[in-house]
């Protein structure tokens, strides 16, 4: 597996806002066409929870704090907290990293 992933996400060359959603426009400053680039997907863990599925199996999910901006959701590991430094790997599996 390739580690840290990439994660898409949308730079606006007029305030250099950035979005994980892509849009015609930026949300900050009106400016038309961000441009796409690819970011480490590694950052910070701002929450987590832990869902419990029909089948009795626990799933963790997280909230991650981009170093590059952005916020996203994904799946993490058992044991992770808020505060914990994180990467993605290409299955986009949060885990913690030094």
């Amino acid at each position: 597996m390739t580690w840290p992933a990439s994660t898409r996400v949308f730079r606006c060359d007029h305030c250099g806002a950035v979005e994980v959603v892509t849009r015609a426009f930026c949300v900050e400053c009106g400016g038309r066409d961000p441009i796409e680039h690819l970011v480490p997907s590694v950052g910070v863990c701002l929450a987590r929870t832990a869902v419990t599925g029909s089948d009795h199996t626990t799933s963790v999910l997280i909230l991650v704090q981009l170093d590059d901006g952005p916020v996203v959701m994904g799946r993490g590991c058992h044991g992770l907290v808020a505060g914990d430094r994180v990467g993605a790997d290409e299955t986009r599996w949060w885990s913690a990293v030094s």
